[in-house]
């Protein structure tokens, strides 16, 4: 593996977004990396333990439902951080790291809570392959016969039906009155009205894959894993409907990284409250004890660095 960026990088945390944006963006352009995977190590390395907040990223000041902020440096939940990392990886500035997360976290890049790319499968994945931001590589990692391991997991996807259903909870409105804030809530819940379902499907490499019957890790799959890839945890059968008016797909994502020959899942943690890096193999061993029919699909990060 090729060493990482240097960690013990001079950037101030303490200071405003656009300021640390822009000194992050400035150090990794200034290094003499060989390797575009390398900033992603060092990004992920700024950001361990920053706190994590479920929804951190909305429309901005000029949102009609969410108005978390269009980006931030302070907090995440797993896909908000997926996007920053991603959208400063790929910029040469602040302009283009705007335009960046935002193409990333949008269709078409337009700025709306129903243009965001809510439903990571068929939402997140699709529109960012389209561009040409991440690329799924499932499929390409081989047992030991050089055959493909990969399942299919499919959902029904029923955004209509998760507009219906939507909690109060997803109006961030900091300066309307609980009317108001009820009114948009009523108008969010009846914009679906018009989507159809969609069936989501997706390869996936089981959990049970990646060890055999004594819990030895299999390295010969590990090893396929890419520096600075995006790993997606897959649940088959993941029956939601009753609880938030659809089933669902993919339950989280994070970045692997490798260090010192060893692999490492970076992501933002509901458990821990934060943004964690862990041993991949412990996390898949736990991840297979809970259920090993669930798995992982990996996504590759096209290098598509851009100006503006």
């Amino acid at each position: 593996m090729i060493s990482a960026l240097k960690t013990n990088h001079n950037i101030d945390l303490t200071s405003d977004t656009n300021t640390q944006i822009n000194q992050i963006i400035k150090e990794i352009n200034s290094s003499n990396a060989s390797n575009f995977s390398n900033k992603i190590i060092f990004l992920n390395n700024i950001f361990l333990n920053r706190p994590y907040q479920f929804s951190a990223l909305g429309e901005g000041a000029n949102g009609e439902f969410d108005q978390s902020p269009l980006y931030r440096t302070d907090a995440f939940d797993c896909e908000t951080y997926v996007d920053t990392i991603l959208a400063l990886a790929l910029s040469k500035d602040l302009n283009s790291f705007k335009n960046n997360i935002q193409k990333i976290r949008y269709k078409d890049g337009e700025i709306s809570f129903l243009k965001r790319n809510h439903f990571t499968c068929i939402d997140w994945n699709k529109n960012n392959q389209q561009q040409a931001f991440v690329k799924d590589i499932t499929n390409t990692i081989l047992n030991k016969q050089n055959k493909s391991i990969a399942l299919i997991a499919k959902a029904d996807i029923d955004k209509a039906n998760w507009y219906k259903n939507i909690s109060a909870n997803r109006i961030y409105l900091p300066n309307s009155s609980t009317k108001e804030r009820s009114l948009k809530l009523k108008i969010l819940r009846n914009s679906g009205n018009k989507l159809q379902k969609s069936l989501s499907e997706i390869s996936y490499i089981p959990f049970k894959a990646f060890f055999n019957k004594n819990n030895k890790p299999n390295m010969q799959l590990i090893k396929q894993i890419p520096n600075g890839s995006i790993m997606e945890i897959v649940r088959p059968n993941w029956e939601l409907r009753k609880k938030i008016g659809t089933d669902l797909i993919i339950s989280h994502l994070g970045f692997v990284i490798w260090e010192n020959n060893q692999p490492f899942f970076v992501h933002a943690s509901s458990e821990m409250q934060k943004v964690v890096k862990v041993s991949l193999i412990d996390y898949l061993l736990n991840s297979k004890k809970n259920n090993k029919n669930n798995g992982v699909n990996i996504q590759i990060i096209c290098e598509k660095i851009t100006n503006a």
